[in-house]
This record gives structure tokens, sequence and C-alpha cells, in this order.
């Protein structure tokens, strides 16, 4: 009797802790994905970091459709998205909450406001990232599919240009006033997009100060992997930077006449770099210039003969009589200069590559025309001859901007802005590839009706434009006016049907960028959410705990259930005799023994 009722506690004992072990995986499953959920509501690694409690708890109800195929415009007052067509505001994210207090002073007057100062934008599909002036320099980093604002990364000072590199998951900046003074110690800022935590050196250009304006560029491409390249105002170096090492080789450009370099474009089809030349000139009405000298700053400068004159080096020589070496093209191969670019008609100017590596286009500084180069082989001279010539009805004063639009379908189109003029010249490239040589025909789309430039001002003035790839539309800035203008290109990509759909008011904007969300199978997703690689890894990670937890519980419930059997004197049923330790083979039947415990 005693025997049997400890039996009966036993099993009661047994059978508690079984259902206690699997309630305890049921719970744990639950938990752990109630995990996945949370981890899946921030995107990436180090970049999770950057999200504030708040965030973490409401990310999951905070996706807005659309933010992932959609136009980003960046103001004063922050950030706003739009539909491709304009016609809604999907997201606004005002400078309140973005940006930060600082003082601000102009010709003496100072104030304290957090109006967003903003100077660049680029997006990797599912972030965006944007560059702006506070406390030095930062880097303003976005969801792009929920449309988080995530923080900012300090960088260096007045982070004006900066390249995306999607081969290498990263970001390098150049800044316009690195200052020692606030921890600068480079003129570029490197930022692994897929590990924000990780603080790459910055990297110091060879011959060049800090602080001053060491406005330049950099510029990477996947055909070189190796290197990024990169110049200053200052000194006429081009600069290699192995972006392994961060080590900088640097070719002087002085011999083929250069004082300081700028803007440089890269044609992966050709391997060549197309870097805009600076050079020295004289002031005074009678001198290269022909205008009177500016005496804030003039000084005395060495020109190409080796004489000295009053005058300056750099941007205020363009258009010049002393202008007349244009653009360096440079062999990334045999690392020699192959040609120079400049038009006696014609002049010079900033270099712009389409992304199929086909063309450049040369925005000239010193009339309304535009050149487009046909680029050849490696280490073939770009044929001045061949260059097509694109009539845009610009004013010689007017700051050139340039969109490529091209799919490999339906359009073929380059787009032409100007800060002075309120239209866009809209140019088939097939009219380039049929004959190089001839005058290219545009058609005109007129934005407003104004009789001031609604475009930017100022030194870094603009006509910020972008293509939402996939559809007809494109974004025109027109941030003197607070006006965004929606541009629709037709069906079937000619020129002549390009029309103004759209004027968006009262958005304060400085520049405009597409964001399009990769898809899994490498497409581009249309309103649906997007993953990047940290995302799948932290899905893959939560998945092992999971069945890892499970198992274990079950290993532990099964452990039970053995045990109470033993303990009861019932046993698992159907088990096979040659794997069953609880069974002996008597006789011809399988007859089951307890063991004695």
């Amino acid at each position: 009797m005693a025997t049997t009722m400890a039996r009966t506690r036993r099993a009661i004992i047994c059978r508690a802790l079984l259902l206690s072990a699997v309630a305890a995986a049921a719970t744990t499953k639950l938990d752990v994905l109630r995990v996945a959920d949370l981890v899946d509501a921030v995107h990436g690694g180090a970049r999770r970091r950057l999200a504030s409690a708040n965030d973490l708890y409401s990310a999951t109800e905070q996706h807005v459709a659309g933010l992932d195929d959609a136009f980003w415009t960046f103001g004063t007052d922050g950030v706003r998205v739009f539909s491709n067509d304009g016609a809604a505001q999907l997201l606004s994210l005002p400078h309140d909450d973005i940006c930060e207090l600082r003082e601000a002073c102009f010709r003496g007057a100072c104030s304290i406001h957090n109006d967003c100062n903003f100077y660049a934008a680029a997006t990797d599909g599912t972030h965006v990232f944007a560059t702006k002036d506070e406390s030095g320099g930062k880097i303003a980093i976005f969801d792009a599919v929920r449309g988080l604002y995530l923080g900012s990364y300090p960088t260096c000072a007045r982070p004006v240009q900066m390249d995306y590199a999607p081969h290498r998951a990263e970001l390098w900046v150049h800044c316009f006033s690195p200052d020692d003074a606030i921890g600068d110690s480079g003129h570029l800022d490197v930022f692994s997009t897929s590990a924000w935590g990780l603080d790459r050196a910055q990297v110091a250009l060879p011959n060049q100060t800090l602080g001053g304006h060491t406005h330049g560029w950099v510029e990477l491409d996947a055909m070189t992997p190796d290197y990024a390249w990169a110049s200053t105002r200052e000194h006429p170096y081009l600069a290699r930077i192995n972006v392994h090492t961060l080590g900088v080789e640097t070719y002087d450009l002085a011999p083929h006449d250069c004082a300081a370099l700028n803007v440089i474009a890269v044609s992966w089809r050709n391997k060549h770099l197309y870097v805009k030349c600076h050079v020295c000139c004289s002031c005074g009405v009678d001198a290269d210039t022909g205008a009177e000298c500016n005496a804030a700053r003039a000084s005395d400068v060495t020109l190409r003969d080796g004489t000295t004159a009053l005058g300056y080096c750099g941007i205020a020589c363009d258009g010049s009589a002393a202008d007349t070496v244009g653009l360096v093209e440079f062999d990334t191969v045999s690392k020699t200069v192959v040609a120079t670019h400049y038009w006696d008609d014609f002049g010079s100017g900033d270099p712009v590559a389409s992304a199929d590596g086909a063309f450049v286009v040369v925005e000239s500084s010193s009339n309304g025309r535009v050149k487009i180069l046909a680029v050849g082989d490696n280490g073939v001279a770009t044929s001045d001859a061949r260059a097509a010539d694109v009539a845009t009805g610009f004013s010689p004063a007017a700051h050139r901007d340039t969109l490529f639009v091209q799919d490999g379908r339906s359009y073929d189109l380059v787009i032409f802005g100007s800060t002075v003029e309120n239209h866009v010249a809209v140019a088939h490239l097939d009219d380039v590839r049929d004959d190089a040589a001839a005058d290219v025909e545009a058609a005109v789309v007129t934005l407003s009706d104004a009789t001031a430039s609604t475009a930017s001002s100022g030194r870094l003035a603009s006509r910020s434009m972008a293509w939402a790839r996939g559809t007809p539309y494109v974004m025109v800035c027109g941030a003197g006016a607070d006006e965004l203008y929606v541009v629709d290109l037709g069906a079937h990509g000619r020129p002549v049907d390009a029309r103004l759909l759209r004027v968006v008011a009262n958005v304060t904007n400085s520049f405009v960028i597409h964001v399009s969300t990769p898809t899994d199978d490498g497409g581009v997703a249309s309103g649906k959410d997007g993953d990047d690689g940290d995302d799948a890894k932290d899905a893959y990670g939560i998945a092992a705990l999971v069945l890892a937890t499970v198992a274990l519980v079950l290993v532990v419930a099964l452990g039970t259930y053995v045990v109470c059997a033993t303990t009861t004197g019932t046993t698992p049923q159907n088990q096979d005799s040659k794997t069953d330790i609880w069974k002996e083979k008597v006789g011809d039947d399988d007859k089951t023994t307890t063991p004695a415990v």
C-alpha cells in the first residue's frame, strides 16, 4: 500500500514537472519571438544603438507606406518625404526634432536657432545619410523604411561633399574646413554604413593644411576597388587613397599648368578620371579677368609664364583669359595624364559622368552651352573633336546641375538645370551616340514664370534634381522660392514629351534625393519593407536561439518523462528491441522488465 501511494505521488510530481517543462518551452519561444519583433523594428547591429527606447517600443507601428520609394527633400525646417508624383507628402521630420540649437553669425549679427543646414545626402536604399553643419560637422542617419531619425554622428568640420560607395558599404566625406581645435585630424572622414560604431581614422591629404578653406572632392568607384581619389582647391595634387590602410599617394598635376584641383568624375568604362583644373590669373580691366581686382581677395600670384602679378588662384580664374587647361584626363591604370580638354569657343567646366560610363558632361563656366564627351577605350584620350554641343538656353553666369536618366529601356536622357533661369533642358543621348560631333537639340520645360530665379543662391548655389527610377518623374528644387517642381518625362522617353506636372509650394529645400529600397532579389521595392545584411544576421541568430531553447526544454521534458516511467512502472510503448535499453530478450517473446532502482 505504501509503495503504491509513493508511486502515485511520484507520478503526480513527474507529470507536474513535465507540464512545467512544456509550458516553459512555449513561453520561452514566445518571449524570444517578441525580442525578434523588436530587433526587426530597428535595423542593423551597432546602428540600433542610435534609436531611443521609445523608438524600439513604437517602431513596429511607425512604418509609413511608400517612404522606401519616394523623394526625400532637405531644408532649413527639416526633412520631408513626397510620393514619386509629388501629390502626397508622406512624412515630415521638423528641425526641432533633428537639428540642434547653435549660434550662427553673419556680418557681425549673431542669433541662436536650430534651423537645419544640410550640405549633401545619400542613400543605401534602407537608410538615408545627410551631412549638416552642427558642432563642427555631423552626419544625420534616417531609417528610410520607417521614417525614423536614428541620430547623428560627429565628423570633420563643414562636410560639404561626400560619396557613397555601395561596393564597400562606406560613406566618404570631404570636409571643407577641418579644424584641429575640435579634434579634426584630416580632410576626409570614412564611415561604414553597416557598422556605424566602427571609428576609422580621418585622412589627411599631403601638402594640405587643416583649417582655412580646403574645398575639394572625393570619389570612389568599383573600377578601382582598392582606392579612392581626392582633390582640394589649395594644391595641384591628385590623391590616391588606399581604402584598406588609408595610406595616400599623390600625383602632381602642376606640370600640366594646374594650380589647384576640384571636381572629379569617373568613367568605369575606360577607367579614366576627369578632373577640374584651376589656374592662376591676373586681375584688372586689362588683365586676365577683365575686371577690377577684389582688394580683399587679390594677392601676388605666380602666373604660368613664371611672372608675378596681382591676381587669384583657383575658382576665381574660371572663365578668365588664363583658363585654358580645363579638364585633366587621368588614366588610373598607367597613372598618367592622357589629355586635357579645353575648347576655344567654349572654355571648360566641371565634369559629370553618366552611370553607364559612356559619357562625360562638361558644364561650362563661361557660356550657356554644355559639352558631352563620348568616352573611348582605356589609355586612349577622349576626343574633343567628337564632343557634342548642347544649347541649353542658360546664361553664362549660371551654375549648372546635370541629371542622367537612363534605364536601358525607355529612357536615355540627360537633364540640365540652372541657378539663374527657371527652366530645365532635356536632351536625348541617342543624338550623341549617333553623331558625337553634332549639335544636340534640347527641349525646354519651364518651371516658374517668376522673373527672379527660384534656385538657391550663394557660393553653394544649385538646382538640385533627382529621378524616381522606374517612373517618368523628376523632382527639381526651387530653394529660392520654397517650391518643388515635378517634371513628367512621358512614357516614351522623348524630350519633347517632357512637361511640368506639379508645383509643390511652401517647402524649404536645399536638395533632393530619391530613395528606392532594394528587395531580396536585387530589385527595387515599391512601398515594401526592405532588409539589409545585419537584419538577416539578426533573424538567423534569433531563429537559432529559439530552436536551441526549445530543444533544450524538450530534452528536459523527455528526461522527466523517462524518469517518471521508471518510477511509476510505466514504459514508453512501441520501442524497437535493438535500441530499447529497458527491454531484455527473454525466450522468443519481448518482455519488459524494470531494473531495480
